[in-house]
């Protein structure tokens, strides 16, 4: 699809065939941010199938090449600047299609390039139904293909309020949000893993690969092993080695579960007071469900111990 669109595009309207280039495909993404985003907007197919997407996207093509660049939209940001820049002043190359029509960030190295002498190599590839206006401003031509991006961003899907935990709740911490004497449980409420400083799993068990169904009868948690919320909300590093179920096969209720419950343990780095790098997109709770009007918080016993995390968003 992608070819032949890009074929027939430069074909009928710059007189150029493809056919006698060399094509290349970059892509930059940060994987662990993009498996959460798709976890958290409910697209639970999409955030599975993705490794073999990814594989069979590099193996398409000689020229075809998907990387993951780690954590941080700084780090595609770059890699996408740098490319920019060595490819369009190349006399070898004819056109870039560039993609990030959703990004003002981009402004400034499309208009270095376009005062260098180089507007007439760049060819703007549309993704959400509206760009940016900067991006429109800069009067480049453009072209869409059909079914290619998502026609709007991710947004995470709504879920209704997090209730009170009764005493056969499968939470693994207090109820009411309470925090248990002399601990902080940083784990989220279907058993995962706690977090370290980075935000990764550090359990080293081996969990069955064998595909599984939930069984309706037993609580998530009382599964043996409970799933991992890790792996279904955001990533575990661990993979097959996360002592943590990552083989069973979810309906997106048990997905709404494991979200809402996570919520109600804090968020590691805001529990610090440092900024959390995943913004919305993080499992966990930024704010205690029960804000300004936490009994335990007023007790000093409540497990949201970050100064933001009784203010807002209840």
């Amino acid at each position: 699809m992608l070819f032949q669109s890009v074929r027939q595009y430069f074909l009928s309207t710059f007189s150029l065939d493809v056919d006698q280039k060399n094509f290349w495909v970059h892509v930059f993404y940060n994987k662990r941010g993009l498996m959460d985003a798709l976890g958290h907007a409910g697209h639970w197919a999409a955030k599975q199938g993705f490794e073999d997407f990814s594989i069979g996207f590099n193996q398409a093509a000689e020229r075809f090449v998907m990387v993951d660049v780690g954590n941080g939209k700084e780090a595609a940001d770059a890699k996408v600047k740098v490319m920019l820049d060595d490819f369009i002043q190349s006399p070898q190359t004819s056109k870039i299609l560039f993609g990030g029509c959703h990004d003002n960030g981009y402004i400034t190295s499309l208009r270095s390039a376009m005062t260098g002498g180089f507007k007439d190599k760049l060819v703007l590839l549309r993704g959400y139904k509206v760009s940016e206006a900067g991006i429109d401003k800069l009067g480049l031509p453009s072209m869409t293909i059909a079914n290619l991006f998502l026609e709007t961003k991710l947004i995470p899907s709504p879920h209704s309020p997090i209730p009170e935990q009764r005493s056969d709740s499968w939470s693994p911490v207090s109820e009411n949000g309470a925090r248990p004497a002399g601990q902080l449980n940083y784990a989220s409420v279907a058993s995962t893993p706690k977090l370290d400083v980075t935000g990764n799993t550090n359990d080293d068990h081996r969990a069955s690969p064998k595909t599984r169904h939930i069984n309706p009868n037993i609580q998530l948690s009382k599964h043996n092993p409970p799933p991992c919320t890790l792996h279904y909300l955001a990533h575990c590093k661990f993979g097959a080695g996360c002592k943590y179920g990552h083989n069973y096969l979810l309906e997106p209720e048990h997905y709404d579960t494991i979200r809402e419950n996570a919520k109600k343990s804090p968020c590691p780095a805001v529990n610090r007071n440092e900024e959390c790098t995943y913004y919305d997109y993080c499992c966990y709770g930024h704010f205690c469900p029960h804000g300004t009007k936490c009994y335990f918080n007023a007790m000093g016993t409540c497990k949201f111990v970050g100064a933001r995390m009784h203010k807002g968003n209840v």
